[in-house]
């Protein structure tokens, strides 16, 4: 089979087309014919080798993690799943895959969910962690509550859509920063207040938030400890939250390191079944052409989430 392998830490260059063996699978293992490959900063910053010290890999390794496919084989200890099923979740070698970019990849029982039954292949792998990240922030390291006050920065990315849903959905009063051409996409969500950060600074105008969600880091994130009230809880999803700072504002805060499970997917497709949550459409790019797809992502910082779709498999 065809696989896109990392051979080292780097950028697209590292990165080739190998011809490999479809992996054996274990007892509570399954083989994924894989349809859809999504491409997550994280898996960008993990190629840089910004991870180096965290993950101990032995290259070459096939890349990538989120997808979304069908079973074509189960271990013999699956119960919960069978030959035909549609699934996503993640194939990723730090948790026991095999790695996404290839035709057919192996992953452990607890990692994947059933597809949502109203989505394709492409939308199914685009929302695998932004999906999970989204629940954890909101659900649990926020708990966002109905009609407590929170503001999401980058609002726009894959991240902060599902995040902006779900607290709207909770029935809180949601504040977030976007450039100029998303702030069409945010009315139609029924935000409470948009702000266009390139022309507004939003520590002039929030004040007294009970909780703020970071998808930006740097300077955004240090302005923002000062719209939280006393009591409040800032989530980054990019940075460790500065303990001075946190103090001086007598708040908490923490860097979230999402984790990705059977639970949280299944979660994750109710809500998109129930249209409680809708994905925005991810850049779609065929497998043959993905290591020049990821390039671009790397180099000119293009916005929107990438998706990778094996063609006739």
């Amino acid at each position: 089979m065809k696989a896109i392998q990392m051979r080292a830490y780097g950028h697209s260059d590292v990165l080739s087309f190998e011809s490999i063996g479809i992996p054996s699978i274990g007892p509570d293992e399954l083989l994924i014919k894989v349809h859809a490959i999504g491409i997550n900063p994280f898996d960008l910053k993990l190629l840089s080798g910004k991870f180096i010290d965290d993950f101990d890999i032995n290259m070459p390794v096939t890349f990538g993690s989120d997808f979304a496919g069908e079973i074509v084989e189960t271990g013999y200890k699956i119960t919960n799943f069978h030959r035909g099923d549609k699934v996503y979740g993640t194939g990723s070698v730090l948790k026991g895959g095999s790695g996404a970019l290839s035709q057919y990849m192996k992953v452990r029982e607890n990692n994947i969910s059933r597809m949502p039954d109203n989505i394709d292949y492409a939308l199914a792998a685009s929302i695998v962690t932004p999906g999970c990240t989204a629940q954890e922030a909101i659900n649990v390291n926020i708990n966002v509550k109905p009609q407590k006050k929170i503001l999401i920065h980058g609002a726009a990315g894959s991240v902060g859509y599902l995040a902006a849903q779900l607290s709207l959905s909770i029935g809180a009063e949601v504040a977030v920063t976007v450039g100029e051409r998303d702030i069409s996409i945010m009315k139609d969500l029924g935000i409470d207040l948009i702000i266009n950060y390139k022309l507004q600074r939003f520590e002039d105008i929030v004040r007294n938030y009970d909780a703020v969600l970071d998808t930006v880091g740097g300077d955004v994130l240090a302005r923002s400890y000062q719209v939280i009230r006393p009591g409040g809880k800032i989530v980054s999803l990019v940075e460790e939250p500065d303990i001075a700072e946190l103090t001086k504002f007598r708040i908490t805060g923490l860097y979230q390191k999402t984790t990705i499970n059977t639970l949280r997917l299944n979660t994750l497709s109710f809500l998109i079944e129930e249209k409680i949550l809708t994905p925005r459409m991810p850049d779609i790019e065929i497998f043959n052409n993905a290591i020049v797809a990821i390039e671009s992502k790397i180099a000119e910082g293009t916005k929107g989430k990438l998706v990778v779709i094996v063609p006739n498999n």
